[in-house]
């Protein structure tokens, strides 16, 4: 599949590099090459750095060659449609720019705003809370407060990418808006192949209004063994609750492809 996106990308950067001097009856010169091969240099380069984890050529499937050619053909068609649009007659250029701008808002918000659903779409989702040290009720939700200040997950064995938290809500009951949009600070720790020693962290700032602040990127070397969660200093641990039903926690299951956690 990844031979084949290559290919099919190598034809649409050709068909943009010379389009343009067929349709001026020229040769390609040096900007055609820019606005062909270049422009789709530049989305290889976005591909590698969004699939970064586990890796671009790993579990590749249709659906990234997808991404990666409909992407292709938005940015490429944009730039060549902008050194068209002077062949086009002048009661014609407006609309056609304006067209053009559409098309690259759209991209831009497929491609850009959505860099998280992209990455993790192929992620195999896994429930952190068979792997909860010390939980007395596992068909409880969770919560965070005075008595219960720490999550720790333990013998994990597998890679985690991502955490995201399911179902979560605030226990504040008020009217201000410090109580109806309540922010939970969380310091996350975990081990790792590389160190056994709790050495990374990370400051995560999630809120039950805003669905894309309730998951977290995590930079782990290899497979996981422990993971915390600690509320930070900026929040309430009684005004935030994950309430976990089963599949509340995210972790990555071992599979070839790709990996994610569940909180």
């Amino acid at each position: 599949m990844l031979i084949l996106t290559i290919l099919l990308s190598l034809a649409l950067a050709a068909l943009f590099t010379v389009l343009p001097a067929r349709i001026h009856h020229r040769r390609p010169v040096r900007a055609d090459l820019y606005a062909g091969a270049g422009v789709s240099a530049l989305v290889w380069l976005w591909a590698v750095c969004v699939w970064s984890k586990p890796g671009l050529s790993v579990g590749f499937d249709a659906f990234r060659l997808a991404a990666i050619l409909i992407m292709q053909a938005i940015a490429c068609g944009v730039v060549c449609g902008f050194r068209l649009r002077g062949a086009l007659p002048r009661k014609l250029r407006t609309p056609a720019a304006v067209g053009l701008l559409l098309a690259a808002s759209l991209g831009i918000e497929l491609f850009v705003g959505n860099l998280n659903w992209l990455a993790t779409h192929s992620y195999t989702p896994v429930d952190l809370r068979p792997y909860l040290v010390n939980d007395a009720d596992p068909a409880a939700p969770l919560t965070l407060n005075d008595e219960q200040t720490t999550l720790e997950f333990a013998g994990l064995d597998f890679a985690i990418y991502n955490l995201q938290l399911d179902g979560l809500t605030s226990l504040a009951d008020g009217d201000t808006p410090e109580q109806k949009n309540v922010l939970l600070t969380l310091n996350v720790a975990a081990t790792d192949e590389a160190s056994s020693v709790s050495r990374q962290s990370w400051n995560w700032e999630a809120a039950p209004a805003s669905a894309r602040s309730q998951t977290h990127s995590l930079d782990l070397s290899g497979k996981a063994s422990t993971l915390t969660l600690t509320p930070g200093r900026s929040a309430s641990p009684r005004a935030e609750r994950r309430n976990t039903s089963p599949g509340c926690a995210w972790g990555s299951p071992p599979t070839p492809r790709t990996r994610r956690g569940r909180l």
